[in-house]
């Protein structure tokens, strides 16, 4: 029997609780879960494993903060803790900004800013996502050189 993602949303607490099936992509499969259930903000945790991990570190470029090039690591992984920020992107598209902690068969832990696309599962991945009712967008500060969260008032408040 072949094991496919799958989620509950319980709307009572605002929390969405699943699991995400062999070779699909961490964050592509939790952004599909969201949809399902069509939870927009919020945040998500998760732990697991992936088959290999791809994520971007701290770098200093030009003075100023930015991301390194993509950090690969071709083999099993065990996530010891993701946690992340879903969110809109200026297009109304869903969107999840992560950061994990990732541990290698020798002992050696890693981690980072994770790419979309780039980490699919190993095993499984068990999520949570506790949900919020408002437009949180995560838009391109030009200060900054960041996409960075907003937050805009739902009607009526």
């Amino acid at each position: 029997m072949t094991r496919t993602s799958q989620s509950v949303y319980d709307k009572q607490r605002g929390t969405v609780m699943g699991v995400l099936a062999k070779g699909t992509d961490l964050m592509e499969e939790i952004l599909t879960e969201c949809q399902k259930h069509g939870v927009s903000a919020g945040a998500v945790t998760c732990i697991g494993s992936l088959q290999k991990a791809v994520f971007a570190q701290p770098a200093i470029q030009n003075g100023k903060p930015a991301y390194s090039e993509p950090v690969e690591w071709n083999h099993l992984v065990e996530v010891l803790s993701a946690t992340g920020f879903l969110s809109q992107t200026e297009k109304g598209e869903l969107d999840l900004h992560m950061h994990a902690l990732v541990v290698n068969e020798e002992g050696t832990i890693s981690g980072g800013h994770f790419l979309k696309g780039e980490n699919p599962v190993a095993v499984t991945i068990e999520f949570s996502v506790q949900a919020v009712q408002a437009d949180v967008i995560r838009a391109y500060d030009e200060q900054e050189g960041f996409r960075l969260l907003t937050f805009k008032p739902q009607k009526g408040e």
